[in-house]
Formats: C-alpha cells, sequence, structure tokens
C-alpha cells in the first residue's frame, strides 16, 4: 500500500481495475513456467551444484566427474558422493557436506511434530573416513538407523541403502555409485 494517502486507489473500484490490469498484463508476457515435480527440482539443482564445484578445479566433463562431488579445500580435493534421503511420504533430499535435521526452521531437513526434538539428528560427511555419519543430536525420542535406536551423540557410519527413522519418518540412504 502507498504511503501518501494522496496514492493510494480511492474506490475499491480503482483497486479492481488495476488488479484486472495487472492479470491482463501477465496473460500478454506469456505462460508461466511449467510445474516442476519436486524430485526433478532437487536434481537440478544438484546437477548445477555439482557442475559449479567440478568447474572450481576445471573438471567439466561427466566422464572427468563420475559420480562424486569434487571441490576445492585449499589444497586437498574433497571426494563426496552423491547422497540422498529418500522418503515416499516426503521426497528427495540431497545431502551435502552437513544435513541438520529437527524441528527448528533452520535445519536442512524440518520434520514437524510433537516426537521431533529441535535439534533431533545430523548427518555429516567424514572426508578422513570416506564416508556419511549419522548422529542423534540428544533427543527425547531418539533416532532409529536399520531398526535400531542410536545411543545420543554416537556418530555411527551410513551405506547405501540404509534406513533412517525420526519420529514415524522414514527414509532410505541412496549414493549413487555404491556397490550392491
Amino acid at each position: 500500500m502507498a504511503k501518501k494517502p494522496a496514492d493510494r486507489f480511492g474506490t475499491c473500484g480503482e483497486f479492481v481495475a488495476a488488479l484486472r490490469e495487472g492479470a491482463a498484463v501477465n496473460r500478454r508476457a506469456g505462460p508461466v513456467a511449467p510445474y516442476k515435480p519436486a524430485q526433478a527440482i532437487i536434481e537440478a539443482q544438484q546437477q548445477e551444484e555439482a557442475q559449479t564445484e567440478l568447474e572450481t578445479v576445471g573438471l567439466t566433463s561427466p566422464e572427468q566427474r563420475g559420480d562424486t562431488h569434487l571441490k576445492h579445500a585449499g589444497d586437498a580435493i574433497e571426494r563426496r558422493p552423491l547422497a540422498r534421503l529418500v522418503s515416499d511420504e516426503l521426497g528427495v533430499l540431497a545431502l551435502g557436506n552437513t544435513t541438520t535435521i529437527g524441528r527448528a526452521h533452520d535445519h536442512s531437513l524440518v520434520l514437524e511434530g510433537p516426537e521431533v526434538s529441535r535439534d533431533h539428528a545430523s548427518i555429516v560427511w567424514d572426508d578422513e573416513a570416506g564416508y556419511y555419519v549419522l548422529t542423534d543430536l540428544g533427543s527425547s525420542w531418539g533416532t532409529w538407523l536399520n531398526g535400531a535406536d542410536l545411543p545420543p551423540r554416537e556418530p555411527k557410519p551410513l551405506h547405501d541403502g540404509d534406513t533412517l527413522e525420526i519420529a514415524g519418518h522414514r527414509f532410505r540412504l541412496s549414493i549413487a555409485g555404491a556397490e550392491p
């Protein structure tokens, strides 16, 4: 709404006319981009992120890239496989170096419900070990890995196909290029 009364609409009719005019302009601008399912958006973002990281170290082709993210970190190159949490209920979440899970809205994966702690769990890429680790952050209701309750604050290695459960939300870990 305009700050000066003189700049505001004089009547509801003037406001409606302005809305109709704006809608007509939008129709002339052409169609809106088609809807993309969440998984397609995530995959496109992940490919773009991987390509940007690869260009940093001069690797741009899929043959050079393989199934790993490569990122220049000082003099070392970090190798992290492309990994995702897959949920029938919530869709797909690409994992980064650190993925946080909880009820707080600043987490990578925000879950709702009274059994979800504000800061529930984390999944972190351990560059030295060469795998992801899952840690329960001291949640009240626990974090389950392959049907077993995780002890709080004890990182556990993750493998392709592992199942993770938090407050009834079930996820399967998918790691690109992992051997069956």
